[in-house]
Parts: structure tokens; sequence; C-alpha cells
């Protein structure tokens, strides 16, 4: 089964989590810009919950969002929709990549050889993608450009243009690394809208392992607030559920920083690794350690978000920085967010 298409089917479902480490920024000429807090976040009891779901998320909606990726806000004629926007975003990404004929590519070339494509591809929903593809069937390089005019597949719309750079791992002709950067590229999905600034870096280390460091700016097209996050690793590793062969659950490992622009900073880890099983949205199990600003008491002020089931959650908070969890949300669903 090709990579990325085994990909797509048993761990594209769990890119839910797009948030950064560092905070030196990056360099893309876009109207997109960071001008919120970016001082670490002060968390208490008031918005630990808020800091904890919204960094998970890379950004509440206008109507809250759902820990397990799905936002839920209401489209113009008010019926309820969910979705994440960074599931949105990755899984359409990759549909894209998996697009591309990277098979002209062999261990049997023995002289070099470029292959260049330029060609059309129809949205299945509407729009076309304009496609300029260049493989070195020696070096393994790729690199293309994609212009997407409303480009709609599945029910997301692409707007805007991406750049793509990377190496084939020889013979199989599919990808081992490639980054896809985008200045202005806009996502409509389920009657929400943003738009994205940076980049996504996808490492293949296995058919199992993949790890993704993101850079990007997302601009809430309805509330128009910014949020920014960098050089963030995403860690997603697939794995068997047991069942059934073709049926995969993941566990996901995340470590970065993630500004939002009402709290500031917030540094993001997992202690135990989000766990989601085939068929869920939400993880069952696992823990995300988000840390703020100094408390009183000398340390750092953290929210604990613990994945209880596909269904509860529940949020504690060390207020002062004494290292003791003193504040609770109690039991919560993710479907009341």
């Amino acid at each position: 089964m090709n990579f990325l298409k085994g990909f797509l089917v048993g761990s594209v479902s769990l890119l839910i989590v797009a948030c950064g480490s560092g905070g030196d920024g990056f360099n893309v000429n876009s109207g997109i810009s960071y001008n919120g807090v970016t001082t670490p976040a002060t968390i208490t009891g008031d918005n630990a919950e808020d800091i904890a779901t919204g960094a998970y998320q890379n950004g509440n909606s206008p109507e809250g969002m759902d820990f397990g990726g799905f936002a839920l806000v209401q489209d113009s004629q008010g019926a309820p929709i969910t979705h994440s926007r960074n599931l949105v975003l990755s899984e359409a990404l990759v549909k894209v990549i998996s697009q591309i004929d990277f098979s002209s590519v062999s261990n049997d070339v023995a002289i070099s050889a470029v292959e260049t494509e330029n060609y059309s591809e129809p949205g299945n929903c509407g729009g076309n993608m304009s496609v300029n593809s260049r493989v070195d069937d020696v070096s393994g390089e790729v690199n293309g450009t994609i212009i997407f005019n409303d480009y709609c597949e599945d029910g997301t719309t692409l707007s805007g243009s991406i750049n793509i750079s990377g190496t084939i791992d020889g013979g199989p002709g599919e990808p081992s690394e490639f980054t896809i950067s985008f200045t202005t590229l806009t996502v409509v999905s389920d009657g929400d809208s943003f738009t994205v600034n940076g980049s996504i870096s996808f490492n293949f280390d296995d058919f199992y392992i993949m790890t993704l460091t993101i850079n990007m700016y997302v601009r809430d097209n309805i509330e128009g607030k910014v949020y920014w996050v960098s050089n963030y690793e995403l860690s997603i590793t697939t794995v068997s559920s047991g069942y059934y062969s073709y049926l995969y659950d993941v566990d996901i490992e995340v470590s970065g920083d993630f500004y939002d622009p009402d709290y500031g900073l917030a540094v993001l880890s997992t202690s135990e690794h989000l766990h989601i099983y085939s068929g869920d949205e939400n993880p069952s199990s696992g823990v995300l350690i988000v840390t703020g600003a100094t408390g009183i008491a000398g340390g750092s002020t953290k929210a604990r978000l613990t994945a209880l089931s596909s269904t509860t959650y529940k949020v504690e908070a060390d207020t002062n920085g004494d290292g003791a969890y003193n504040w609770d949300s109690g039991i919560q669903y993710w479907s009341e967010l």
C-alpha cells in the first residue's frame, strides 16, 4: 500500500495538533502577522480550560472548540458543524501530495534524469489545482508549486498556493521527507474560514512513524484573531488496532509552544502520549501539560489536560506555581464545549 495512502487511512485523522516551539518567528511575506500577547500566559482557575483546550486546538472557534479537534460553530443557516482547522488543513495537504506521481524515481537509473510535470487536476466538488513538479531521479530531490483555484476536495476548498520541496527515498518513489510552505493559503470547510502562513515539514521514519514540524500563523477569518505556532514537533506512531489489519490506532507525542493573542505563550508537552482508537475522534487516554508564567510560589503555573475516555476529559491547574494542582474542572464532555 502506498505510504501516503496508508497515512491517510491510519493517521491523518489524528493531525489535530498544530502548535509550536521556540519564539523567533519565521520569514514569510504575507498580510498575516501576530500582534497578540507574547509573554508567558498566567494560568488561573478562570482560564485554565480555555488555555489548555485552545492550545491543543490551535485556537478556539467563536462558538468554542471540541478537545478532540472538532470546532462547534454555526454556518449561515445556523446548522451545527464539526471540524478541526488543523485536521482539515493537514488532511487536505496530504491528499494533495498523495496525488503527485513520484513513481519515476528508481534505484536502477544510471544517469541523471529530471522529470517535470505540468498539469491541472479538478477537485471532486469543484475548482482545480495546477501542478508544476520536478523530480531528479538520481539525487531524489523533488520540488514543485501547486496553485489552488477554489479547489474543492471532499467538502474542503483551498485557495492560494503552496511550494513543495523534499527527497524521495529511492525505488519506491515515495517521499521520505518533504516540506510544504504557504503564504496566504485560505481554507474553507463546513462554514468556517481561516488563512495560514508558514510551513509544515513531514519526516517519515518508517511506515508507522512520522514526525511533523509546524511553523504557522493561523488567522481566523470570522473573528480576525491570529494565533502563532512555531517549530513544534509532533510525533505520530501508527499501531494496529488488534482487531482488523486495516484499522489503526495512533499514539501522539507533542512538545512546543503556542501563542494565543489573548493569553500569550503556552509551552506544551505530553507526559503520557495521547492514544486515539481507530474510529474515534478524541483521545481515550493521555496527558497534555501546558506550562505558563511563574506563579507567586516561585514555580510555573500549569494546566494538565487528561483524556479520560473518547467522550470525557478533565483539566487541572497549578495556579500559584507550588507544584500542586489546586484547581480541577471535574469531568467534562468534549461534545459540550
